[in-house]
């Protein structure tokens, strides 16, 4: 039951083997000398969508063009020709008389000549599609990506390539027709959708600065066309696959499917179609960014608040920070992996170096998105994260808990404004991000948040804050009684920014320091006062010393004030006190608030388990509507890892883990999927560790039980293999003896046996009959119908 290697963590991914195979210098046909460079390796792995570099289709070398061309006396109409033919890729050698153009070199060099001979070619609109020259020069940029090391040129001799480049190209088009980059084709899109849309090879780092490049000089072309483009949610991107991932195999320009069942914004899809980069700079001890962060903040930096805008899509409500910190949470877990063997074999520390480096991309990649301004900055001391983190709505709770966890010095420290990150986190509100480093068009960012604010737009949003502001309390309460430079206390800030009081934290705070209501001016603010009238006795003494001080008609007034107060009373307890329990417990729930009052209420036992069961009933929903598995993959996203966080804060409460077990059971299809992962996240743990604790219940084993067998159906070798490295033989076999009479139990616990030991290259440690046999034929012989199929396969695969 030896394993060599993990299917998602190929050992063989390092810069000598497999996907990172250095390609060899040596002459080509006819005496020429090819020059290549070791190309920037790239994960396999299902969560990155394969390996370009290996698939021969996406190389731009001898391309046939039909004579035919060549006598289109329109110039737009034959430039557009050209294109169109590059871009279907006609080979040499499929018919017909004509010309070959050789490699990237004479397809740019043609298009500059017509440009440069007849201006107006560059503004041809094709009748059908719609498309100009400077979309299929796009599309072709992307499925072909240039890298000048590259280019097999007769006679260049290995001496650096000074021929056209597609950059080239494309200043030509652009300055040919200034308005070019503005002009939309059919579907609705400008030209550089074509570049963000594909999953382009990117298979060097030159070809990723390149397409860079490209993006930021379309940004230049058309600014006010590109902004609006770039601030859109709502844009579909074609061919998806199962894994999130876009198929370049076939992305021709009439593939798209506006559908909109996968729309999303172009920040996301650029990050979901990334492979894991494994860049690592030379010679320096602390690397710079890598080619992926340069080409993600090219499309970031003119908007940043799309950072925390989700996708528009019913079955995607994703954003690019959780998908970037799940990234990072499985590569930061993949390079600890571990193999049978020695370990120090420089083939396993190849492997782990590599993840290492491509989560610290990963991470990098999240700096720049919390700080678009951070490359122009001077140090990096110069940006405070958590402030930048704290003030975002849609920052996703793990990984906000993560960067106040690593950066705790920060909570103490004051940005210009002299606030610390709760001042930032209690002023946040729709467009108060000035707090977090974010920069972008007043009008723009009104549409972003307008898009924010709409109807199950975040996943986080309803107690969101709550949770922000109780992490930033535990790790310095002290901050409560802190003034900024405007000498503003939190409370002071959360009450103006009209925070819920106690979804949005208000309550949190003066729980804390409740002497800063003293400086708040409750009569402008109703729900506070209705809020504090019924919780506390604060409006009561202030009223009072009111009366006292300037002996009027207060009575009267104060008993008005009262019975104002009290019409909205009944709705603050209502909507405020119990509001978590009760709207989990909904049928017609959102997902976003379950995950949201999970997050913000995790020390309520009882918010977690009706939680748990909440996500269950609507993955249900989901599994019976919905047989493609889109409803519940989108539902992982979110809930793996908010479930994981109830069973890791209430592992003493079996109906949690009960529940909690079910809910993951229903999720483990979406193993995987858009970098969800349910051995980075810790479900498989969690559930191996809910049966070790609480062995003697009969339900918790048998949801246990089911949910592992899922886990390992889904996710194969590599989660068989985790289970077992966590302990997971020996919870089963506890299972079945501590629960003899209960057949379900038995039944569930062989399934799941039967699964775990069901991969031959899995690395599983030896399962002795002398422990294992016993209990495996006392259940086939008790439960026959329920156990003598999976019994009889285990004990045939057992060690003597």
């Amino acid at each position: 039951m030896g394993c060599t290697q993990s299917k998602d963590m190929p050992l063989n991914a390092h810069p000598t083997d497999g996907v990172g195979k250095a390609r060899t210098k040596g002459k080509g046909r006819g005496g020429r000398k090819i020059v290549t460079v070791p190309t920037s390796p790239m994960s396999t792995d299902s969560n990155s969508g394969g390996n370009p570099n290996t698939n021969p289709s996406f190389s731009l070398r001898r391309v046939h063009i039909p004579k035919e061309i060549s006598k289109i006396s329109d110039p737009g109409e034959r430039l557009q020709e050209l294109l169109d033919v590059v871009n279907n890729k006609q080979k040499h050698g499929q018919g017909g008389s004509g010309s070959d153009i050789d490699d990237h070199v004479l397809l740019w060099g043609r298009i500059i000549k017509i440009c440069d001979k007849y201006p107006m070619a560059a503004s041809y609109v094709d009748a059908n599609t719609r498309d100009t020259p400077l979309h299929l020069a796009c599309r072709i940029l992307a499925k072909y990506p240039f890298d000048s090391m590259d280019v097999n040129i007769g006679g260049n001799g290995g001496e650096p390539y000074a021929g056209p480049t597609p950059l080239d190209a494309l200043r030509i088009l652009t300055r040919s027709d200034p308005e070019i980059a503005g002009r939309v084709n059919r579907k609705g899109y400008i030209a550089v959708h074509e570049i963000i849309r594909a999953n382009s090879p990117l298979h060097t780092d030159e070809s990723i600065l390149h397409q860079t490049e490209a993006i930021n000089l379309l940004l230049a072309a058309d600014y006010e066309a590109s902004l609006e483009y770039l601030s859109r949610n709502d844009v579909c991107f074609d061919n998806k696959t199962g894994s999130g991932r876009t198929s370049a195999s076939n992305s021709n320009n009439n593939s798209m499917k506006n559908d909109g069942a996968d729309a999303c914004t172009p920040l996301y899809h650029a990050v979901s179609s990334l492979p894991d980069d494994f860049f690592t700079p030379q010679g320096k001890s602390s690397p710079g960014p890598g080619p992926t962060v340069k080409f993600i903040s090219a499309i970031h930096f003119p908007n940043p608040q799309m950072v925390s805008i989700p996708n528009v899509a019913a079955t995607n409500h994703d954003s690019p920070l959780a998908l970037l910190y799940r990234r990072f949470s499985r590569q930061f877990d993949t390079s600890e992996q571990f193999f049978p063997g020695d370990n120090s074999l420089p083939a396993v520390t190849s492997h782990r170096n590599q993840f290492k480096a491509a989560a610290m991309n990963t991470w990098k990649i999240i700096l720049a998105l919390l700080d678009p301004l951070l490359d122009k900055k001077k140090s990096v001391s110069d940006f405070y994260m958590v402030h930048a983190a704290v003030g975002m709505d849609g920052c996703p709770p793990d990984l906000l808990r993560y960067i106040i966890e690593t950066r705790p010095e920060e909570v103490r420290q004051t940005n210009d404004r002299g606030r610390l990150p709760l001042h930032v986190a209690a002023a946040a509100c729709g467009d108060s991000n000035a707090d977090a480093g974010l920069i972008a068009n007043n009008g723009v960012r009104r549409k972003a948040t307008a898009m924010a604010t709409s109807s199950d737009a975040t996943s986080y949003s309803r107690y969101h804050f709550k949770f922000v502001i109780d992490e930033l309390l535990y790790a310095y309460p002290e901050a409560c009684a802190e003034k900024d430079a405007d000498n503003m206390l939190p409370l002071q800030l959360a009450v103006e920014s009209e925070k819920a009081w106690i979804g949005g934290g208000t309550k949190s705070m003066y729980d804390v320091y409740p002497d800063a209501m003293g400086r708040v001016e409750v009569e402008e603010f109703p729900r506070i006062k209705s809020a504090l009238s019924f919780s506390t006795n604060f409006v009561e003494e202030r009223e009072a010393e009111a009366e006292a001080e300037s002996e009027s008609e207060n009575a009267s007034g104060n008993s008005n004030s009262n019975g104002g107060g009290n019409n909205g009373k009944n709705s603050i307890v209502k909507e405020e006190h119990y509001d978590a329990i009760m709207m989990v417990q909904k049928p017609d729930a959102n997902l976003g608030d379950v995950i949201s009052a999970m997050w913000a209420n995790e020390e309520d036992g009882g918010v977690q388990m009706l939680g748990c069961v909440a996500i269950s009933r609507m993955a249900m929903q989901a599994h019976a509507n919905d047989r493609s598995g889109d409803l519940v993959r989108a539902m992982a996203l979110t809930a793996v890892t908010t479930v994981v966080n109830a069973m890791k804060n209430h592992p003493n409460e079996p109906a949690v883990q009960e529940k909690a077990c079910g809910a993951l059971r229903l999720l483990a299809s979406a193993d995987n999927y858009r970098d969800v992962s349910f051995a980075a996240s810790g479900a498989a743990a969690s559930i191996v560790a809910a049966m070790q604790a609480h062995v003697s219940d009969a339900i918790v084993q048998q949801e246990a039980c089911t949910a592992l067998c899922q886990i390992i159906k889904h996710g194969g070798p590599d989660r068989a293999t985790v289970i077992a490295s966590v302990s997971g033989f020996t919870a089963l076999q506890n299972a079945l003896g501590a629960h003899p009479d209960a057949a379900i139990v038995q039944k569930e616990a062989c399934l799941a046996l039967d699964a775990l030991t069901s991969f031959p290259d899995a690395n599983l440690p030896d399962l002795p009959g002398s422990q294992t046999g016993p209990l495996l034929e006392a259940a086939r012989q008790r439960y026959p119908f329920e156990c003598q199929e999976p019994a009889n396969r285990i004990l045939a695969r057992l060690s003597p």
